[in-house]
């Protein structure tokens, strides 16, 4: 489980990153926005194998893997020095939607944070 959230968390950076060079992100920017997506699915790890495992998601399932941005935030701000809070902010907010479809939060537009909806869209 630990290898698959990692490749991942690879392969999201790597269309983060691409997205980032098309919007012509300073490299500030995108360093920030590389660190934010590679930890952006570090509560996966909280979510139990057996789920995975199954191949397919009853209610229960998907109500529990919602939960894996809170379980990230609260990991980083567990383990994380107060300069890196920013970064909780971000990675809760990857599932949410511009319309407001997402989650956990039902955010819209502007109250996502740019590089979350970045992180969003190379995590589709």
């Amino acid at each position: 489980m630990v290898s698959a959230v990692l490749v991942h968390s690879l392969n999201v950076t790597i269309y983060a990153l691409k997205i980032a060079e098309g919007l012509g992100y300073t490299r500030e920017h995108s360093i920030e926005l590389c660190v934010a997506a590679l930890v952006h699915d570090l509560g996966m790890l909280d979510i139990p194998f057996q789920i995975f495992a199954k191949g397919t998601f009853d209610l229960k399932d998907i109500a529990l893997l919602r939960k894996h941005p809170g379980h990230t935030c609260d990991a980083l701000k567990e383990h994380s020095a107060e300069s890196c809070c920013w970064l909780a902010d971000i990675v809760v907010q990857e599932h949410e939607r511009e319309d407001g479809t997402g989650y956990p939060g039902g955010l819209s537009g502007k109250e996502i944070h740019k590089y979350a909806k970045i992180i969003g869209i190379a995590d589709t």
